[in-house]
């Protein structure tokens, strides 16, 4: 239920007044309003009692604002791709939930005429971004791509992998002298279909009785064992080796061995590019909300502490 007071606070701030202000770009009530619309109702709810989150998502819109300020005063808006968003979101269907507007009591149209204007803001927020990225000179982005390759060379790198078998016994019921027959054995008869067999019948692995032993393929980072290195190491074959980890004895088999490969910069250069590209424009994105950071933030504080008030009736 609306309490009174809640009621007041809702009918005394008008869509218009300004919460907080940094240069030429400002939050009025009306794009906090349609925030609240845009969120599904649980985090409707949340919010009204979240101060501190509401006021982070304040922000969030003054930076969104600050962008939309930048493309108007820098005549961006007249330019195609803007222009194009503009004219689009004229008559782009939009959701308007209702209890909102009639909890806040504000007129229908008027409500969704703002909502409509909060919509075009983001979009041309993104459109901003898209535009910085194609603004980037793609010469100079896929030189800077290739001297990070050249870099981190490694890590683009595939490494050797391995298909490998393993049996697994406990301690107390098998003698490290009956292991080792049971290795010699594998060695004397070295194929994946016999150990398969020993595997199923004599491995206590849990996963043996789906797999018959036999693992799978593993970069060496990924077979976390004490043994890794002496198994990949080891030559195609059971492992003429006997190794033990907590109470168990455990018998591999390295059954094919995948070399790895070099890295080559085009197998890599779409992603590298566009990673470049963001990186650059993300560079200039901040740069712009930082010219208007060397503005110091006017807070209308008494308005923001009833702007808490007001969204009470999502409570």
């Amino acid at each position: 239920m609306i309490s009174t007071l809640t009621f007041v606070f809702s009918l005394l701030l008008n869509q218009t007044d300004v919460l907080v202000q940094q240069s030429g770009a400002s939050v009025p009530v009306s794009d906090v309003d349609s925030f609240f619309n845009e969120v599904p109702p649980d985090i409707r709810t949340g919010l009204s009692y979240d101060n501190k989150q509401l006021e982070s998502n304040i922000i969030g819109m003054l930076n969104m604002n600050i962008i939309y300020d930048y493309i108007q005063s820098e005549g961006l808006i007249e330019q195609k791709p803007f222009r194009d968003v503009v004219e689009e979101m004229k008559s782009k269907p939009i959701t308007v939930d209702e209890t909102v507007y009639e909890r806040l009591q504000v007129p229908a149209d008027q409500f969704k005429k703002n909502f409509r204007h909060y919509l075009t803001k983001k979009a041309l927020y993104s459109a901003l971004q898209n535009y910085l990225i194609n603004q980037i000179d793609d010469i100079k982005a896929t030189k800077l791509a290739h001297d990070r390759f050249l870099v981190n060379k490694d890590r683009f790198a595939k490494p050797e992998k391995r298909d490998i078998g393993m049996i697994k016994l406990p301690m107390e019921h098998y003698p490290q002298d009956d292991v080792l027959e049971i290795v010699k054995d594998l060695l004397a008869n070295d194929t994946v279909d016999y150990f398969s067999q020993v595997a199923a019948e004599v491995s206590t692995d849990k996963t043996v009785k789906y797999n018959d032993g036999q693992l799978g393929q593993f970069h060496q980072d990924g077979f976390r064992y004490p043994f890794a290195d002496k198994v990949f190491n080891a030559d195609q074959g059971v492992v003429p080796a006997l190794f033990k980890k907590e109470n168990a004895w455990y018998i591999v088999r390295v059954n094919s061995i995948i070399a790895g490969q070099v890295a080559n910069f085009e197998d890599h250069k779409t992603e590298l590019v566009a990673k470049i590209k963001n990186e650059m424009m993300e560079r200039q994105f901040q740069n712009i909300i930082d010219q208007y950071a060397q503005h110091k933030i006017q807070v209308n504080k008494e308005l923001v502490a009833d702007v808490f008030r007001r969204y009470e009736v999502f409570r």
